[in-house]
């Protein structure tokens, strides 16, 4: 699986944001379960890298994990995500502002 992306965020900003940088705050690997994406408004506190993370070892359907963001994540309309899974479910959201 490769992810690949492209983001807003200045350059200078990546190191306060991650120690590494957009590797740490983007790219979501759940070793034979599948990835994701998180992107526009960063979360700086992981919870959503780590929900999406723990929810593909769980085996929870993309869209499912992105429904829970959407209710549990009171800034989900400023941010993007994008999940598949190994079983080929997909799922993304662009939130609306």
């Amino acid at each position: 699986m490769v992810i690949a992306s492209a983001t807003c965020v200045a350059g200078g900003a990546l190191s306060r944001m991650h120690p590494l940088g957009l590797r740490g705050v983007q790219a979501i690997v759940a070793p034979g379960k599948g990835g994701a994406v998180a992107q526009a408004s960063v979360d700086t506190s992981w919870q959503n890298q780590t929900f999406i993370h723990g929810e593909l070892i769980k085996g929870t359907a993309p869209a499912e994990i992105i429904a829970a963001l959407e209710t549990q994540d009171p800034r989900a309309a400023s941010r993007q995500f994008g999940i598949v899974d190994l079983q080929g479910r997909t799922a993304g959201y662009s939130g609306s502002g």
